[in-house]
């Protein structure tokens, strides 16, 4: 039985190129290597994600307009200037 808040978790092997290792290490440091991979898999799994839905919006209602784009693009950088700017 799980605890309450808890998240489970699955032990994998996998094999990494030896520079992308030594890279997960220097950077995640106390945080730990699983940590960083697991925040790591979340993010390319956002972007997949992202990027079906940007495929059925497309085949939906066709491409986005070179206006729809731009807008978008400012909003992005905004949001990243506002985390950035909280770290």
């Amino acid at each position: 039985m799980a605890i309450p808040g808890s998240v489970l978790t699955e032990k994998r092997s996998v094999t990494l190129p030896a520079d992308i290792i030594a890279n997960v290490q220097r950077v995640a440091g106390d945080r730990g290597f699983s940590a960083f991979t697991a925040d790591a898999l979340r993010l390319r799994l956002a972007h997949e994600n992202i990027a079906a839905l940007d495929d059925e919006m497309t085949e939906r209602f066709g491409p986005p307009s070179a206006d729809g784009v731009a807008r978008v693009r400012e909003e992005m950088r905004a949001a990243l200037a506002a985390v950035c700017a909280r770290s």
